[in-house]
């Protein structure tokens, strides 16, 4: 039945959101103004709001905003970021995202199946880069960077997390 359905999605939910909180070694929820200070954020040319009661911020016109996150002293790491898309569904999506400086995912890695902008039916998505091992490696932080080119935008981002790899995310207790 309808309950049913909606019990069992409730509950994966759950155990998703449990599963990424135990692989998370660090994360910073836009918008937010004690873990943005935590993560000595920097920016420019930045906008912040809530919408369905997720905090956002976005850059615009070549703006930027960043965090310095930890590490862990992990050599392999997963960037995951949670965001909505440009709210013009045709815009294009002029995000950058950037660890220590260099360029590890750029705009078209955060479209919707379709192609258009990520709100277009109001929600969400996740997307995960590794992150080369190079740029980490004997680092205990890096600095995470999301830069909009000129004249267009970052899209709302609503979290980043560094995640463990999921085969090194066992907790050996």
């Amino acid at each position: 039945d309808e309950y049913a359905r909606h019990k069992a999605a409730v509950m994966e939910q759950e155990r998703q959101k449990l599963e990424l909180d135990r692989r998370t070694v660090d994360a910073v929820i836009m918008g937010e103004q004690q873990p943005e200070a935590d993560h000595y954020m920097a920016q420019d040319r930045t906008s912040t709001g809530n919408t369905q009661g997720e905090a956002w911020r976005e850059a615009r016109d070549g703006g930027y905003f960043e965090y310095r996150m930890n590490t862990g002293g992990l050599d392999s790491l997963i960037l995951h970021v949670r965001c909505r898309g440009s709210e013009a569904n045709n815009q294009p999506c002029g995000l950058e995202l950037l660890i220590d400086g260099k360029v590890i995912a750029a705009g078209d890695r955060f479209k919707g199946a379709d192609g258009k902008g990520l709100n277009a039916d109001g929600g969400t998505l996740n997307v995960e880069c590794p992150v080369p091992a190079e740029l980490i490696r004997d680092k205990k932080s890096v600095t995470v960077t999301f830069r909009s080119h000129k004249g267009t935008d970052t899209g709302k981002i609503l979290r980043v997390r560094l995640l463990k790899p999921e085969q090194n995310a066992v907790n050996p207790e």
